[in-house]
């Protein structure tokens, strides 16, 4: 072979061989940049589940924490509906003077709205008051009502009216179906108003009697419950 064609073969054999060299630095480069992009991908896709992850974790919190709240909210009113106390439904008053009188004895000295009476020290009664007495101290005076058995109690205040006569004396007593319930004992005008509640539980008849007493008695506010 000639010179010249050593120069050619060897000009050709360079030419391949920096060809050859740019295809394997074009395939590093391919490699490099798919490499890089599936980098990319990942970060991108990792990043994403990271965010939706975050989202998800501070949604079941907000959840939990509103599902919390209205626990305690539900507990609260359930406190504050076992602190009211329940209410009793309140029991029917009827004031004596507002029954019929049944029966009364002939020499009796009764008011049924006596309002306005004053006893003996001078306090005035204004409602629901009962005066009795005898007309004729020899006669036992009484009034009756019919209680039917419906109330339990029976309370007022008894005082002693200041038409009564210095040095008189008497006795008031309350009875249940003919069995005294009360009695105020023998008393005269230096008598202090005394309250009285007594039990009528399953009382039929009700009488208020002065036991033959010259003194006139006051009986104020007096209702059955």
């Amino acid at each position: 072979m000639g010179d010249f064609d050593k120069k050619r073969a060897f000009s050709i054999g360079g030419v391949l061989s920096g060809l050859i060299g740019i295809i394997a630095v074009l395939a590093n480069l391919s490699e490099i940049l798919q490499f890089a992009g599936c980098n990319e991908k990942s970060e991108k896709s990792v990043t994403t589940t990271s965010i939706v992850e975050t989202i998800e974790k501070n949604t079941k919190a907000k959840e939990t924490k509103q599902a919390e709240e209205t626990i305690v909210e539900e507990e609260n009113v359930a406190e504050v509906v076992e602190e009211i106390p329940e209410t009793e439904p309140q029991q029917e008053v009827i004031y004596l003077n507002s029954l019929k009188v049944v029966e009364k004895s002939m020499y009796a000295y009764y008011v049924e709205n006596a309002n306005h009476s004053v006893d003996t020290i001078g306090n005035t009664y204004l409602s629901h008051t009962i005066t009795i007495g005898s007309e004729n101290w020899r006669d036992d005076s009484y009034i009756t009502y019919y209680l039917g058995g419906k109330y339990n109690t029976l309370s007022g205040t008894i005082a002693v009216n200041d038409d009564t006569y210095d040095g008189e004396t008497g006795a008031l007593s309350i009875l249940c179906d003919e069995n005294i319930v009360y009695s105020t004992g023998v008393i005269d005008r230096m008598y202090i108003p005394t309250e009285f509640s007594v039990n009528v539980e399953g009382c039929q008849w009700l009488k208020i009697s002065d036991n033959k007493s010259a003194v006139k008695f006051i009986i104020d506010n007096c209702k059955l419950e």
